[in-house]
This record gives structure tokens, C-alpha cells and sequence, in this order.
């Protein structure tokens, strides 16, 4: 009787929910003065209406979650000092000069073999940077090994033996309307190139005002490098002596210039420009700087895909970047992989490979080489600059003279002398990142979808909730009292 009783209530209360919700179709589905057939056509039309309103929720919703975020344009004419001056890396094709190799030869204790196939086994080097094109022998690189043991010489001293560096190929400098030294504002850097020369724009001042103003001036600005100039004449101008020689083991020869941020390791994400030797080359910077509205940060990281500074930290770099994570994540696989890692990774404390490693760790980045493979745990930061540039060369015969300053030129240059500008154009932009859908126009999303396709509002749902359990409970309660007065 109690199970028939409580059948009765929820038919009742039900009933009585259709006809005062605001949900019309629900009425018409259950008043009885109406045909079977108009129930039908109003319950399909209901069912059609929830449907296409779930439907419609599960859209927004992906929405929300999956692409919360839109980059909008905040200006198109920032000034050169919205976004630093990217650090500017020169790295020389040729790895090994054969000039500087018989010179070094001369210092070095050596037996049974001549100096010209002496001369010959340190061309192997250039296949720590051009395994494509160097091929490599295994006893050579035995006998160099244990020519370099027998001398007391790591890799990386005899790089700087027998390569070009900063001093030897950069014979003039400019920066900002000033002649500067170049050893001052450029310094010697191992990369997947070789050792290369970068740019990063503190030089040594002679005043102490000047001292204390770049003191604090880098300390605002987090080391990296800021001008107020722009145009041919205003940014960086070099004159380059590429050292080039007849006889080398790669095909060709020039420089390749990497730009990228002066605290991220010049690789993964440098943006990279080869430069034909003997020309006179202009090399435009557009920069774009990304930046974050509030709403953003309060995202969870799978939602906004990218991190602000200290969420992810790097074991080797004082900051992250997404460049710096990969390559971590890199030396930790050749690490495992080998044992040590290579001589340009000089951030980490890992040993350094020496020349009988190489088939292993060439092996190794040909393997893991796929920067995909660690990118789900190197996520891009939120807030970035970013750098485009646009390369215009010609073609300096021999003899021409190079302008450097207003009062200064250098005439009479060797046959490949480079000629290299580097400069922001006058405008930068400025992007900014902020939330798609806030949480309120979600919730405003939501009421629209339901209002319109079954009319439901935050008074229905209040409804709902009040006939499931008040009104129930009260029907509930009047029903035992009946069944227990009439017994």
C-alpha cells in the first residue's frame, strides 16, 4: 500500500511541475484535454529542444577548455624600447682553418707521422657540426684522440686553436652611433656551429656615471640588451672577416647569424639566416612581444597551454624559456645515451664528450632528434618576444672600401669581407593575450542556449530543485499521515 502510495506522489508531483513550470512543452506533453497526437508532436518537439540544447552546451564547453584564449593587436607602432634587442650569434661554416692548424702543430709533441697528415686528421673536427657533410674515420679520430692526450688538450681548447674567433674575424663594431671593441660587446660561444661570436650589448664603461647607469639600467631590464635607435645607421654595424681558405672539407662557406632571446640557448628556437660571404648585407628585426591580461594567469596551465615565469623551472638556466628546457631535456638524453654530452652543451656539469664519442652522440641526435619528443614537458611561455627579420644582400667587389661611421671608413678589404647591418625598423608590435570566455559569459552562454531552445531560466531550475525534494518530501509526509489515520 506504502509502495502504491509513494507511485501515486511522484505521478502528482511530476503533474504538478508540468503545469507550472516554465517549460511550455512539458505542459502540453501532460494535459489530459489534449489528443495523443498533439502529446506526440509536443514531446518531440521538447525532446529536439533538450537535445539540441545539450548539444549546444558540449560545443561552448569544448570551447571554453580547449581555446579559452584570444590574441588581440594592442598597437602596431611600439617604440624600439617596448622589446629588447635580440642577441645576435656569428658562427663561421668553417669549423677548422688550415693555417691555424699547421701553426698549432708546431707546439705539439708528436711521432711517426708527417705534419701534412697530422694537418689532415684535425679536419675531422668539422664532423662535430657538419656530420652530413664530413665524413668521419674512425682511426683518424683515435689517433687525434690520443694525440690531444698525449698534449694534455680538451676539445674545446683545440677549437679555439685551430678555429676563427670573435677577435679574429669581427674587425669593426658599431652600436648605437658609437665605434665600440668588439671582444667588449661580443663574446666567444659554443653551439651546435662551433664556436661562434654573440652579441649581447653590455660593453665595458670607462666613466664610473656610465658604470653605475648600466648597472642599474641591467638590472631593470634582466640583463638583456635595450635601444631607443633604429634604421641602418643606428643599431649594430659590423665589418666580418669570415677567414676564408682554399682548402677546407665542407662544401661552401659563409655565416650563419642566430637570433634569439640573450637569456635562451641559442638553439631550438633561434631563428637562423646564412649570409653569403663578400656581400654587404641588411638584415631588418621586427619584433613582436606577447603579452598577458590578468584572466589569463588565473587559467589552469592545460587550459592557457603555456606557463608564466617561475610555474616551470630549469635545473641549468636562471631562466626558463622553452629553448632552454628542450636542451636540457636533450643533454639528459645523450647523457643516458652516451655518457656524456657535447662539448657546446657548456651549461651543464654532465662530462664532455671526447673524439671517440662522436659516432655515439651523432647517432644519438639523429635518434632523438625530433624536438616533438619533449614538447609536452616544455611548454611555451605566456608572455614571449618573438623576432622576424627580412635579408637584403649585394654583392662588394674587391676593393671597394666599407662604410662604418660618418668619419671612419676601412678601404682595401680582402675578397670576402662581409659588410653585415643589423637594425629594428622603426615600429614594433605588440600583442596581447586575454580570455575568450570569462566564467560569466560562459554562465551567459548557457542561459541564452537553454532560453532558446527549451525556455529555461534560473527560475526553472529552481523549480526542478524544489519539486525533487520539498514539494516531494511534503506530499511524502501528508500521504503517511492519511494511511496511518485511516488505519
Amino acid at each position: 500500500m506504502r509502495r502504491k502510495a509513494s507511485y501515486r506522489i511522484l505521478a502528482d508531483t511530476f503533474r504538478d511541475f508540468t503545469e507550472q513550470t516554465s517549460i511550455h512543452g512539458l505542459k502540453y506533453v501532460c494535459q489530459r484535454n489534449i489528443s495523443l497526437s498533439e502529446r506526440i508532436f509536443w514531446a518531440l518537439v521538447t525532446f529536439c529542444g533538450v537535445a539540441m540544447a545539450i548539444f549546444m552546451t558540449t560545443l561552448f564547453w569544448n570551447r571554453y577548455t580547449s581555446n579559452p584564449t584570444r590574441t588581440t593587436i594592442t598597437t602596431l607602432h611600439a617604440p624600439t624600447l617596448a622589446m629588447p634587442f635580440p642577441a645576435v650569434t656569428i658562427c663561421n661554416e668553417n669549423l677548422v682553418l688550415e693555417s691555424k692548424v699547421r701553426t698549432f702543430v708546431k707546439t705539439l709533441k708528436y711521432d711517426n707521422i708527417s705534419e701534412d697528415d697530422l694537418v689532415d686528421l684535425f679536419f675531422q673536427l668539422q664532423a662535430f657540426t657538419n656530420s652530413d657533410q664530413v665524413y668521419w674515420n674512425l682511426q683518424d679520430l683515435k689517433s687525434l684522440h690520443f694525440l690531444m692526450s698525449e698534449n694534455k688538450y680538451n676539445l674545446e681548447d683545440v677549437l679555439r686553436e685551430v678555429g676563427p674567433n670573435c677577435k679574429e674575424m669581427l674587425m669593426s663594431c658599431q652600436w648605437n652611433f658609437r665605434i665600440v671593441n668588439c671582444v667588449e660587446v661580443f663574446r666567444d660561444t659554443y653551439t651546435k656551429l662551433g664556436l661562434c661570436c654573440t652579441f649581447y650589448g653590455h660593453w665595458r664603461l670607462s666613466s664610473i656615471l656610465e658604470k653605475m647607469k648600466c648597472l642599474f639600467l641591467n638590472r631593470l631590464k634582466n640583463k638583456r640588451t635595450y635601444t631607443d635607435n633604429y634604421g641602418t645607421e643606428g643599431t649594430l654595424s659590423l665589418v666580418i672577416n669570415p677567414k676564408i681558405e682554399k682548402n677546407t672539407y665542407i662544401q661552401g662557406a659563409g655565416l650563419r647569424i642566430l637570433f634569439h632571446d640573450a637569456l635562451s640557448y641559442p638553439d631550438f628556437r633561434a631563428l637562423k639566416k646564412i649570409i653569403t660571404t663578400g656581400t654587404q648585407t641588411q638584415i631588418q628585426i621586427f619584433g613582436t612581444k606577447i603579452l598577458c591580461s590578468s584572466g589569463v594567469s588565473e587559467l589552469s596551465l592545460e587550459q592557457r597551454g603555456c606557463v608564466f615565469p617561475g610555474e616551470v623551472k630549469v635545473k641549468h638556466f636562471s631562466t626558463y624559456s622553452d629553448a632552454n628546457c628542450l636542451i636540457e631535456k636533450e643533454a639528459y638524453e645523450l647523457m643516458d645515451a652516451c655518457g656524456c654530452v657535447p662539448y657546446y652543451y657548456d651549461f651543464s656539469e654532465f662530462p664532455k664528450c671526447n673524439i671517440l664519442q662522436l659516432p655515439c652522440f651523432i647517432q644519438a641526435s639523429t635518434r632523438n632528434g625530433s624536438w616533438q619528443d619533449f614538447s609536452n614537458d616544455c611548454p611555451a611561455s605566456c608572455e614571449d618576444t618573438l623576432y622576424e627579420v627580412k635579408t637584403t644582400q649585394v654583392k662588394l667587389e674587391k676593393g671597394d672600401f666599407y662604410y662604418i661611421h660618418s668619419r671612419d671608413y676601412i678601404e682595401n678589404l680582402e675578397e670576402h669581407t662581409t659588410q653585415l647591418k643589423i637594425y629594428f625598423v622603426k615600429f614594433q608590435k605588440i600583442l596581447q593575450r586575454d580570455l575568450l570566455f570569462s566564467t560569466v559569459s560562459l554562465i551567459a552562454s548557457f542561459g541564452g542556449i537553454y532560453s532558446l531552445f527549451i525556455g529555461c531560466s534560473v527560475i526553472t531550475i529552481c523549480e526542478i530543485i524544489y519539486y525533487c525534494t520539498l514539494r516531494l518530501l511534503v506530499k511524502k509526509h501528508i500521504s503517511e499521515r492519511q494511511i496511518d489515520s485511516r488505519k
